[in-house]
C-alpha cells in the first residue's frame, strides 16, 4: 500500500498518464518480485530439504562402508591367522617325521626374528622371515628317515650328496605358492657361508639375501647348542658362531646374535643347583632336561642335550628303549 506520487493541480494529461503507466510496471515488478521470492524460498526450502536427505543418504552410505570396511578387515585377519596357522601347522608336520628336533624349527624362528630386528628389518620383511625360517627344512621330506636320524658330519660321501640337495628341494616345495616364493629364496639359500664356501649355489657376502644369512646362523645356534654337553652350553655355543664370523656368517650379525642367544636358549640351559643324573626312561617326568644325548642300543640319536622333555617325547623314548634298548640310562638335570 501507500502512494506512489503526488501530481499537482493543473496536471497535463500526458503527464498523467506517464505516471499512471509508470505505477502500473512498477506494480508489475513488485508482483513478480514477489513471485520469484516465493520461488527463491521454495526452492530453498526444497534444496535444505534435498541436503538433509543427501547428508542422511551420505552418513547412511558412509556407515555402510565403514561396517563394510570392518568386515574386510576381520576377514583379512582372519585369512592372515590362518595363513600363519597352516605354516605353523606345515612347519610342525615337517618335524614330526623326527620328533625328537620338534622344536628346532620354532627356536631358529625365535632367534631369527629378534636378529631381524635388530638389523633392522621390519613389516612385510619380518613376516617373509618367519616364514622362511619356520620352513627352512622343509625339502628335508625327501631324506630318508635313516639319514634324519643321524648327525650331518657323520654322512657318507653319497649322504652328503644328498643332504646338499635339500635347500633347492624346499624352494621348489613351496614355489606353486605365490605367497611363499620370497620366503622360498631364503630357503634355498640357508645353507649359504659367508666367504662363499656354502650350497647350493656358493654365493659370497651380500649376495646372499640378508634373511637367509640371518636363518644360516640361527640354523647352526641351534645345531650346535643341541649338542654341547654340560651348563657352559651357551658359552660354547656363543663361542662357536664368534669362530663363524667371516667364513660362515656375516660379521654384522654376529654379535647381535651372541648378545641374544642367551634370551632364546637360557630357558634350556640347567640352573647351577642343578646336578646330572641317571634315571631309566620308567623314571622320567615331563619338564626335566637331558644332561646328555640320547643314542639308541645300536647307536642312533634319539634325542640331543638340553631337550625339555614333555610327554610326547618321554612315550617315544620309552618306545625306542623297549625296541633298540641302550646299555645305559637317561642324564638328566635335577635338583641338587
Amino acid at each position: 500500500g501507500g502512494a506512489y506520487r503526488y501530481v499537482s493541480k493543473p496536471w497535463k494529461d500526458e503527464e498523467l498518464l506517464q505516471i499512471i503507466r509508470d505505477a502500473a510496471s512498477r506494480y508489475r515488478l513488485i508482483v513478480e518480485n514477489r513471485r520469484l521470492i516465493q520461488i527463491i524460498n521454495q526452492q530453498n526450502r526444497e534444496l535444505k530439504s534435498w541436503n538433509e536427505k543427501l547428508e542422511a543418504r551420505v552418513k547412511e552410505q558412509t556407515e555402510e562402508l565403514q561396517r563394510k570396511n570392518k568386515e574386510l578387515e576381520t576377514l583379512a585377519d582372519r585369512l592372515q591367522r590362518t595363513f600363519e596357522s597352516t605354516i605353523d601347522a606345515f612347519a610342525g608336520l615337517i618335524e614330526l617325521r623326527n620328533a625328537f628336533v620338534r622344536d628346532h624349527s620354532r627356536k631358529v624362528t625365535q632367534l631369527a626374528l629378534l636378529l631381524a630386528e635388530k638389523a633392522g628389518m621390519s613389516g612385510k620383511d619380518l613376516e617373509t622371515l618367519r616364514v622362511g625360517a619356520l620352513l627352512h627344512d622343509v625339502g628335508k621330506i625327501g631324506i630318508p628317515d635313516l639319514m634324519l636320524q643321524k648327525d650331518p658330519e657323520e654322512y657318507s660321501p653319497e649322504e652328503v650328496e644328498e643332504y646338499r640337495k635339500h635347500p633347492v628341494r624346499g624352494q621348489t616345495a613351496i614355489d606353486s605358492v605365490e605367497e611363499l616364493r620370497e620366503a622360498g629364496i631364503i630357503i634355498r639359500g640357508h645353507h649359504e657361508n659367508y666367504d662363499g664356501s656354502g650350497f647350493p649355489d656358493g654365493l659370497k657376502g651380500s649376495k646372499i639375501p640378508l634373511g637367509a644369512r640371518i636363518v644360516r646362523l640361527c640354523d647352526f645356534v641351534d645345531n650346535h647348542f643341541s649338542r654341547c654337553q654340560g651348563k657352559n652350553a651357551l658359552e660354547q655355543t656363543a663361542a662357536k658362531v664368534k669362530e663363524g664370523k667371516f667364513t660362515l656368517f656375516d660379521p654384522d650379525l654376529v654379535s647381535a646374535a651372541v648378545d641374544l642367544i642367551p634370551r632364546v636358549y637360557a630357558e634350556f640351559t640347567p640352573d647351577t643347583d642343578m646336578v646330572e643324573v641317571e634315571v631309566s626312561p620308567d623314571h622320567l617326568k615331563p619338564g626335566m632336561i637331558l644332561a646328555r644325548d640320547v643314542t639308541s642300543g645300536t647307536g642312533l640319536l634319539l634325542l640331543r642335550k638340553g631337550t625339555p622333555l614333555d610327554s610326547t617325547k618321554i612315550a617315544s623314548l620309552r618306545r625306542y628303549y623297549t625296541l633298540d634298548p641302550s646299555r645305559s640310562g637317561i642324564f638328566v638335570f635335577t635338583k641338587k
